[in-house]
């Protein structure tokens, strides 16, 4: 329309050419008329055509369905839960030792990545350029082959589609935010693998009914955003040994009932839509059994991972997750005795941590001795920057302690760094371990350990034996706590075996007895005088040459 009120204007549409010149213009208004009645705008006006400048001339490489290790696209989100992911990485296999780069909590709120929650008094409303520059800038020499990401991918409530459509419409729905989110933020970064999981915002933050299946669907749009399901595996071949990440979802430790309104209940009735579903994508029906779907999901998925560790040959076994250390300390702990867990990265708190037993933290010491996750090591990357910092006030923020930052795995087969990366691209602290098959036993904390009596050995928290007589009664309490060595399996009785045969008598040798000695004969008579020495030459007397020979 615009283009006809030029030409009217300037009389360009003249006789001969004005039919055809007002037919061209009508046919293009109505083909456009046709396409966004197909295709709406977004909500946010403002923000979809944002997107789209963004987005202009950022490609990436397709997900290939028919290449080796390719696979269709799901027709639901767990479809492929549980599987192996096997698409082709092209990654440096000569290389003694290689780095990672891990990041968790960095979508901030599109079009401009605001940090979401920021405020001018911690300055940090750019926090997710921030990350990005040191994590740009490291990579110029560490040229890291892949990315960890613990999630949060999208603030403050993910993708902006329900939850019930499926994971295929990603080609429309997720190009554009992961473009301008992820491709625009990360540039040369996002052209390798980032290996991902979910987190509790990517579900909606405070509601569950978002496009979590989306971003499983865009992982086959884009082959270097790995998400093919909920919970997953991946190998990674290096020189000389091979790393396997066990993929987890974590997220039904915000999973509540629905009558709780609480800002982090994935489950509450009071901000899901009204009939919210994802039964489509294979998840809850409503939301009265959200809460049920992802704890038993949950459990499941605890379950498979005990048996993919147990059965894993990888030099290193490394879990991906996004709540952070802390939770479920327990059961990874046993996971890191039993079966050879390496180590546990998370995300969550909003801030990077490292959790080892050498840390000289008092905040972390304290922290990691309210949980009984040690001496597993684990970190928490969650200072991506797509949201504010927690900024604790009584956390001494420094080494192994920071707002911002990621974390640098650097892995070589026997033996791992990870370095905490913050502000001005300093290293805050960083923790060295060995992969399990050379780990020596842990030594136990004598703090947490208590001498008990002989009589009585127990694991249990209290224990009391009674002794009765005629006249008297003893008791006696013995209390323990829980050990860091696991228990000894008790070991079947020694087979019986059979006598030794009798060792045969050794043979005598009879030698015969040694010659005896005797001294030579003199060289002359002894009784005879000694020559003289200056006997004269030619005399019958011996010479002095001949007396000494």
């Amino acid at each position: 329309l615009v283009a006809l009120r030029e030409a009217l204007r300037e009389r360009r549409c003249r006789s001969v050419y004005s039919r055809l010149c007002i037919v061209m213009v009508l046919v293009l208004a109505g083909t456009l008329t046709v396409l966004i009645a197909l295709h709406p705008p977004a909500p946010d006006a403002k923000r979809a055509s944002q997107r789209v400048r963004i987005t202009t001339g950022y490609t990436f490489r397709q997900y290939d369905s028919f290449a080796p290790g390719g696979l269709p696209m799901p027709q639901r989100s767990d479809e492929y839960d549980g599987i192996e992911d096997q698409r082709e990485f092209i990654i440096d296999t000569e290389k003694d030792s290689v780095h990672v780069f891990a990041i968790g909590d960095w979508g901030a709120i599109l079009p401009d990545h605001k940090t979401a929650g920021c405020t001018e008094r911690w300055d940090d409303c750019r926090a997710q350029y921030l990350v990005s520059d040191l994590m740009r800038e490291r990579a110029k020499w560490a040229s890291p082959e892949y990315v960890l990401n613990v999630g949060d991918n999208f603030y403050y409530g993910g993708l902006p589609v329900d939850c019930d459509v499926l994971p295929s419409a990603a080609w429309v729905t997720a190009v554009g935010d992961f473009s301008a989110g992820w491709l625009h933020m990360y540039g040369p970064l996002a052209t390798i693998p980032w290996i991902s999981v979910l987190g509790n915002h990517d579900y909606g933050g405070w509601r569950g009914d978002q496009g979590w299946p989306q971003q499983i669907g865009y992982s086959f749009v884009n082959h270097n955003w790995i998400m093919p399901a909920r919970y997953y595996t991946r190998k990674v071949q290096h020189k000389g040994f091979f790393i396997e990440y066990f993929m987890l979802d974590s997220n039904a430790f915000d999973a509540m009932p629905a009558e709780k309104n609480n800002s982090h209940n994935i489950c509450n009735k009071y901000h899901n839509s009204e009939n919210a579903t994802c039964a489509s994508n294979g998840a809850w029906e409503s939301v009265y059994d959200c809460q049920d779907w992802f704890w038993n999901t949950y459990q499941e998925q605890k379950i498979w991972l005990e048996k993919k560790v147990k059965d894993s040959y990888a030099r290193w076994k490394i879990v991906v997750t996004h709540f952070p250390c802390g939770y479920d300390g327990s059961f990874y702990k046993n996971l890191y005795f039993k079966y050879g867990l390496d180590l546990l990265v998370t995300g969550h708190r909003h801030q990077q941590e490292l959790w080892h037993v050498e840390t000289k933290s008092p905040y972390l010491q304290e922290f990691m001795g309210k949980n009984d996750l040690l001496p597993c090591p684990c970190f928490v990357t969650g200072g991506g920057g797509g949201i504010a910092s927690e900024n604790f006030f009584d956390a001494d923020y420094g080494l192994d302690m920071q707002t911002f930052g990621f974390m640098d795995m650097h892995i070589a087969k026997d033996w791992l760094t990870v370095t905490l990366v913050g502000n001005g691209s300093k290293v805050f602290g960083n923790f060295s371990i060995v992969p399990h098959e050379i780990r020596p036993w842990p030594v136990p904390n004598p703090s947490t350990t208590t001498t008990t009596s002989s009589t009585v050995t127990t694991t249990s928290s209290t224990l009391t034996t009674t002794t009765s007589s005629t006249s008297t009664t003893n008791t006696t309490t013995a209390t323990t706590t829980s050990s860091w060595f696991p228990p000894m399996p008790t070991l079947p009785p020694m087979p019986t075996l059979a006598p030794m045969p009798a060792m045969p008598q050794p043979m005598v040798f009879t030698l015969p007895p040694p010659p005896v000695w005797y001294p030579p004969e003199p060289l002359w008579d002894t009784t005879d005088e000694r020559p003289a020495w200056d006997a004269p030459s030619g005399s019958s007397e011996v010479n002095e040459m001949e007396f000494k020979k």
